[in-house]
Formats: structure tokens, C-alpha cells, sequence
């Protein structure tokens, strides 16, 4: 919700795990979140928040609920939709330069810094040549978050491990 108490914001994901984050992963990342900005998936999106008890049990302020509702109703124009977007685009990957670190030191913070920094400026300076035909695209508010781990197959391991035990299994 913004500061204004019958505003709100749309916050649709993209998390992805990858090997690394060099410039030729980047054209499928791209891909992937210009496709969730298509209408349909956009559309899609409204009508399972919308479709849910969720709102209702949670949003107390009724003029606020309604305006949520109004806004994500399927004859709303994503020109009013895309300026309420919020996309976080996660990308968790395997990074040479925290594995060959054994500890968090101020050379590591600034490698990596330098590393992150370039690779945010590649990854949106791709992200903006193919989204130029996205309707309203500087309105979306776009939220980069690089994460590197040292080894990828010892958290999809623990991952898969901690998933089965709740599962019971």
C-alpha cells in the first residue's frame, strides 16, 4: 500500500536460479519478465488475487478494497495496471568470486560490489532494448536482486531435502 490509504501496488515476482549471471543468460531473464507483463499473464494474475478471499479477510479499509477490486477487474486498461507494478527479479546464482572467499572481508564486499554493479547495468541495459515496445514500461517499477552462492547444488540439495521433510516424506 502506498502513503496514500486508497492507493496500492502490484508486486509480481521473477526468481530464477542460474549458473552464472553473464550477458548470455540475460536475453532468457528478459524474456522471461516481458512475458509476465504480457495482458494475458497480467490479466491472469488480477483474476487470482481477485478470485481469492484474501483481500476481504485482509484489507479493512473499504474504500481501499474497492478501488483494489475496480482497478483488477478485467475491464480495467493495463494502462492504469502497469504504473502499479512492482517486479522483483531475483536471480540467485553460482559466483566465483564468493567461493573462492572463506569469509565475508572488505576485499570480497568489493569485488563483488564491482562485480554486481556491472552486471546490473548489462542486465538492464538488455532488459530496456527488448521491453521498448512494452506499453507503459518506465512506469514499472523494476527491483533487480542478485544473490551469489557459492556452490548452486548444495542449496538446490538442502532446498529438495527441507521441501521433502515437511512433505512428510
Amino acid at each position: 500500500m502506498n502513503d496514500d490509504e486508497t492507493d496500492f501496488s502490484l508486486w509480481f515476482g521473477e526468481a530464477k536460479f542460474y549458473n552464472s549471471i553473464d550477458n548470455t543468460r540475460f536475453s532468457k531473464i528478459v524474456a522471461s519478465v516481458k512475458e509476465s507483463l504480457s495482458a494475458g499473464k497480467i490479466k491472469k494474475e488480477n483474476r487470482i488475487i481477485t478470485s481469492t478471499q484474501d483481500l476481504d479477510l485482509y484489507i479493512r479499509n473499504t474504500d481501499l478494497l474497492e478501488t483494489i477490486k475496480t482497478v483488477l477487474s478485467d475491464d480495467t486498461s493495463l494502462d492504469i495496471i502497469r504504473p502499479k507494478l512492482h517486479i522483483p527479479i531475483l536471480l540467485l546464482y553460482e559466483c566465483e568470486i564468493t567461493s573462492k572467499y572463506d569469509e565475508k572481508s572488505q576485499e570480497y564486499l568489493d569485488e563483488l560490489t564491482v562485480y554486481h554493479k556491472e552486471r546490473a547495468v548489462a542486465y538492464y541495459t538488455n532488459q530496456i532494448k527488448a521491453m521498448s515496445d512494452v506499453p507503459k514500461y518506465s512506469d514499472i517499477h523494476f527491483h533487480l536482486i542478485i544473490f551469489p552462492v557459492p556452490k548452486k547444488e548444495i542449496i538446490v540439495s538442502e532446498f529438495i531435502s527441507t521441501a521433502k521433510s515437511l512433505r512428510g516424506e
